[in-house]
């Protein structure tokens, strides 16, 4: 471990060294000088998923593999990948791969279960994603379409948007310019995405649609630069980077991606911004 190293890739190297151990989400946050919360947000921004499920796609990975290897004892297979019985590795291991270990080992063909590897976060990139502006927004409130997506899901948010595009233009009370992807709601196993326009200050939400209210307070704003298929990468920047480098502590309030009057949703270019909470 050097001093060069993220904070997610220190996580990583914690939960791959203790991988058939207790999770430990306080030590490995301790670790990388963050919060708890802040180290399940980075984690999955970057990732894709939380921390636990991580460890979880992890060991059972390796207890197929151990299977694949003619180890016959599915109890020394659970008590040795981390799980206290058969029952509770069996149980996670259908609801991972959608087969028994036992219907598994009788036909121990690893081209039919999708193995999560071992990640190796990039190392940090000389330039670093810094905001345009730290701003003191007032409250407003979004309304669009919301959906929950678990964090192996997300790609459903590009369709998400393709449905609500053709409201854009033709919106009851709506207020200002260009359009906002709101992250909220945010547990363990996932999260909710509206994606929609900002209404009048007491305008009422259009029949049929959600609101959602983001609360006044401070926020760092980046411009995401490229093609929107790119903007995990300035998540992941931001939260694995600037965000541990800055002295500042994301709030537990709603992230926002801000889509310019200038963004073409149909070829996703133009300009678009990353709106993250601040504490303070």
């Amino acid at each position: 471990m050097t001093r060069h190293q993220t904070p997610l890739a220190k996580a990583l190297w914690f939960f791959e060294s203790h991988l058939f151990e207790p999770p430990g989400l306080d030590e490995a946050a301790r670790l990388c000088g963050l919060s708890r919360f802040q180290l399940i947000r980075s984690f999955t921004f970057a990732t894709g998923m939380t921390p636990m499920a991580y460890v979880r796609r992890r060991r059972l990975s390796e207890a197929a593999r151990l299977m694949v290897a003619g180890t016959d004892n599915l109890l020394g297979i659970a008590l040795a990948t981390g799980y206290g019985s058969h029952e509770a590795m069996t149980r996670a291991f259908r609801e991972q791969f959608a087969i028994t270990p036992e219907a598994f080992r009788e036909n121990p063909d690893l081209a039919c279960l999708t193995f999560q590897e071992a990640i190796s976060m990039p190392a940090p990139k000389s330039a670093r994603l810094v905001p345009t502006r730290i701003e003191a927004l007032k409250a407003f409130t979004v309304a669009g379409h919301n959906a929950s997506y678990g964090f192996d899901t997300m790609a459903g948010i590009s369709q998400q948007w393709v449905g609500f595009l053709p409201h854009i233009g033709d919106f009851p009370g709506q207020g200002g310019e260009g359009s906002y992807g709101v992250c909220h709601s945010m547990t363990d196993d996932g999260f909710d995405y509206l994606c929609g326009l900002a209404l009048k200050p007491g305008a009422d939400c259009p029949h049929g649609f959600t609101a959602v209210t983001v609360a006044a307070g401070r926020y760092a704003i980046f411009a995401h630069r490229g093609h929107i298929s790119g903007i995990r990468e300035s998540w992941a920047a931001i939260m694995d980077e600037w965000l541990p480098a800055s002295g500042e502590e994301m709030a537990d309030a709603p992230a926002l991606e801000y889509y310019g009057p200038d963004f073409d949703g149909r070829s996703g270019h133009g300009q678009v911004e990353i709106w993250i909470p601040l504490k303070g």
